[in-house]
């Protein structure tokens, strides 16, 4: 389920492009050889009640860190604002 949510995230980025409306992909095109790079940073927290992942990661046509978490129930939050480094995110 979490893999389903940030693929959709990253192909509405990837398909959306930036404010001059520029897309990276095409309507059609797949995401499947879209690489990631994950950081060592990126893990699960738990405590005695609840468990999250937390993800970090930088596409390959991003030049800044994205920080998402993911609860218990597979439910995805990520942050709009961009992190200069993974430690940072």
């Amino acid at each position: 389920m979490a893999f389903i949510v940030l693929a959709n995230a990253l192909c509405i980025k990837l398909c959306q492009g930036d404010a001059k409306g520029r897309g990276v992909l095409s309507k059609g095109d797949h995401i499947k050889n879209y690489k990631i790079q994950w950081s060592d940073l990126s893990s699960k927290v738990a405590d005695d009640e609840h468990t999250i992942e937390v993800h970090i990661f930088l596409g390959e046509v991003d030049t800044s860190w994205t920080l998402e978490i993911i609860d218990e129930n597979d439910e995805s939050t990520i942050w709009k604002e961009k992190f200069a480094t993974d430690h940072e995110a």
